[in-house]
């Protein structure tokens, strides 16, 4: 049998495509038993990327102006985490 430190996660893809003045981002999610995603989470993530993080992405010399999002309701509160 095997034991599980976490509780396996529910994993959402194909939440949607969004785009910053510079890039493109692919969203998913992992979910906590008990949690979801809600219009509001996916509302405050979005702006978190937007309003946020799009003013630290610059360029790089190997740049393809893609990355990814991932949204994370857990049991303790909601983590994003964007990967460009």
């Amino acid at each position: 049998m095997i034991s599980y430190l976490y509780e396996p996660r529910e994993l959402r893809v194909n939440i949607g495509v969004w785009e910053s003045s510079s890039h493109k981002f692919k969203v998913y999610g992992i979910v906590a038993k008990n949690r979801d995603i809600t219009d509001t989470t996916l509302l405050l993530a979005r702006s978190f990327l937007l309003d946020v993080i799009s003013e630290d992405i610059a360029p790089c010399e190997q740049d393809n102006s893609l990355g990814f999002v991932i949204i994370h309701p857990g049991e303790l509160g909601v983590s994003v985490l964007v990967h460009w």
